[in-house]
């Protein structure tokens, strides 16, 4: 898989960052891929953000018409649902990363500290939802057909890049 680097903030333009997160992404492998996840805390806005990261053309190839079919919808007639693993799936990652949120002293889990949160490419959307219901500003994108379950959660989410 490709990967890019990017050498300054994506938002603001700040090249000073601090690493807050390096592990493996569980979701690849359990696609039979490697691949670490490294998310970087901007020291100049404070967005959060995964560097390096997929190429363009890895997203597409990874999530394409057939990660939908295969792994996260079950369509019956017109309508699709999330099939229950999917949805393990991705209750699990939301608590991981509300906790990574906690412990880099962003998320306000003890209730003190709240604010705007903006997901991009939030998936379900579930974890905009965790902190909507801790009184937090949420908006979400999402260029897949998961946004339509991201916004029937209550958490504004347009489908696009």
């Amino acid at each position: 898989m490709t990967l890019t680097r990017l050498s300054a903030c994506p938002v603001c333009g700040s090249r000073r960052s601090r690493p807050v997160y390096d592990q493996p992404d569980w979701f690849l492998l359990g696609h039979g891929r490697t691949l670490r996840v490294r998310y970087v805390f901007c020291l100049g806005c404070s967005l959060a953000y995964i560097n390096p990261r997929l190429s363009d053309a890895a997203i597409e190839a990874l999530y394409g018409a057939k990660y939908w079919e295969r792994d996260a919808l079950l369509f019956t007639g017109k309508q699709a649902r999330l099939k229950d693993g999917f949805v393990r799936d991705r209750l699990r990652v939301a608590a991981e990363r509300l906790h990574l949120l906690g412990a880099w002293g962003v998320a306000g889990l003890a209730g003190r500290k709240k604010g705007s949160y903006l997901e991009i490419g939030s998936a379900t959307g579930f974890l905009p939802k965790l902190l909507k219901n801790r009184g937090w500003r949420v908006q979400a994108v999402e260029p897949t057909p998961l946004a339509e379950f991201s916004a029937r959660s209550g958490v504004p989410t347009p489908r696009g890049f």
